[in-house]
């Protein structure tokens, strides 16, 4: 049962994607900040007195933390005409990912099906198949290395299955998903609402990470 500290998470969220559709950058440009400091401390309410001084809980906050300064800085990006500020971003998301992967390491050892990761690597060769052409060269290696340790983080995210079962790997898939739909939009093609659906996934994918990831701890 989901407890009332994630109400204003989910508030917030709808708020912002109701303004993503209708294009309110009015109401975005103070949302889109807000969406992980929310998530963080909603999160962080639901859990126990003993829980909240785990190590992977402390990882999972700072995933939060460094998410939010990419959601920051690809708006910078976004408003001020900036490109510089994808790199910043891309690179904050990059600090994300490690933590969440430190986090799935930390909840202990389990073995993971290798397969799974052969699985996610030949989605991840694929998809850069398709989306280099077109590509700015600056940006090929970059991304190509934040791809990689999104692909390892979704596939570490198994470490979590005896504590939350599928949530957290789900989250990450959906994390795939809204990166995909991202880099899809910004070097193939325009998406019609391509905001709205990178937004609802990603926030789809950060609540049930962080969920996933400490089910049996609320």
């Amino acid at each position: 049962m989901l407890r009332r500290s994630y109400l204003p998470y989910f508030f917030v969220a709808l708020l912002h994607l109701i303004a993503e559709f209708f294009s309110w950058s009015d109401i975005t440009i103070y949302t889109k900040p807000l969406l992980m400091p929310v998530l963080a401390v909603g999160f962080y309410f639901s859990l126990t007195s003993v829980s909240k001084n785990l190590p992977y809980i402390k990882s999972l906050l700072a995933a939060l933390a460094f998410s939010t300064a990419g959601d920051v800085l690809l708006q910078f990006e976004k408003t001020l005409y900036q490109p510089l500020y994808f790199y910043f971003g891309l690179g904050a998301f990059l600090c994300a990912q490690c933590m969440y992967i430190l986090s799935f390491f930390r909840l202990g050892p389990r073995s993971i099906s290798k397969y799974w990761f052969v699985a996610y690597l030949l989605y991840f060769i694929t998809f850069l198949a398709v989306l280099y052409p077109g590509m700015p060269l600056a940006l090929q290696v970059p991304v190509t290395i934040y791809g990689l340790v999104l692909t390892l983080m979704a596939w570490q995210s198994w470490r979590s299955f005896k504590i939350g079962g599928y949530i957290s790997v789900v989250g990450a898939l959906f994390f795939v998903l809204s990166d995909s739909l991202l880099a899809i939009n910004r070097f193939k093609m325009a998406i019609p609402q391509a905001g709205t659906w990178i937004m609802l996934t990603y926030l789809i994918a950060q609540f049930l990470i962080v969920r996933g990831a400490t089910y049996k701890q609320h």
